[in-house]
């Protein structure tokens, strides 16, 4: 989804665009986090869309990485990232 361009948008469905939707929040907090922490730090030969790719891997990595398990409340979930968790569906 964040990595679709308009036009690719511009063909899905209603409930698909509403998850795509929902992935650009998630990334715009993510970055809106990262940035506040000011863990990115442009160096002299990085430009800004340099950072924000190097953002927009990291946020894949950790949502294509990370699994949530729900605790004895709502509020409590256990989310964990396994590097090389997606590998354990390849032969």
């Amino acid at each position: 989804g964040i990595n679709m361009d308009k036009l690719e948008r511009s063909y899905l469905p209603t409930i698909s665009l509403a998850l795509v939707a929902l992935e650009d929040r998630k990334l715009d907090t993510f970055c809106k986090a990262i940035h506040s922490l000011q863990l990115v730090e442009l160096s002299q030969t990085q430009s800004k869309g340099d950072a924000d790719k190097s953002i927009r891997w990291a946020f894949n990595v950790v949502f294509t990485r990370c699994w949530r398990r729900s605790g004895q409340t709502e509020s409590n979930v256990d989310a964990n990232i396994v590097p090389i968790g997606d590998m354990f569906n390849h032969r």
